[in-house]
């Protein structure tokens, strides 16, 4: 065994002696990457200053609005908002149903044209055999015109 482990260098040497090593210096990939076509993502070499990151966004007054539950029967089809409070608009927003619900996703989008406010709507069809409780929430930041 442990004449092998000698041998074993010797042998990857005579190896790459015979069939030719290339001993050309590997480009490092910020090198190589630089040269791609236009409209490639942008790329940099070691040293090279970054561009500067996107002003970021303040998401201020978060708070959680929900819904009441509603009952949807089976082949029914309903839909429950939930509304964001008086100058905060929904940035998300989701739903809650009873565990043993059969159902088809028909809405799961936000309010901001409603007559009701901003907010968050979410409809399903019971494809199931029972009924279900259905409740919807939206995620609502302070809102400025912009």
């Amino acid at each position: 065994m442990r004449k092998l482990l000698l041998i074993a260098p010797l042998l990857l040497v005579a190896v790459l002696w015979l069939y030719g090593c290339d001993e050309t210096p590997v480009e490092p990939p910020s090198a190589v990457a630089a040269e791609t076509q236009e409209g490639a993502a942008p790329t940099f070499k070691p040293g090279d200053k970054p561009p500067p990151l996107p002003t970021p966004v303040v998401l201020s007054g978060w708070q959680l609005a929900s819904s009441g539950f509603i009952s949807v029967a089976p082949g029914e089809t309903k839909g429950v908002s939930a509304f964001c409070p008086e100058g905060k608009a929904p940035v998300s927003g989701g739903f809650l149903m009873s565990d043993d619900a059969n159902y088809a996703l028909t809405q799961h989008s936000p309010l901001v044209d409603s007559s009701d406010g901003p907010g968050w709507r979410v409809a399903v069809r019971n494809t199931g055999s029972g009924p279900f409780q259905l409740g919807a929430y939206a995620t609502c930041v302070a809102a400025t015109a912009g």
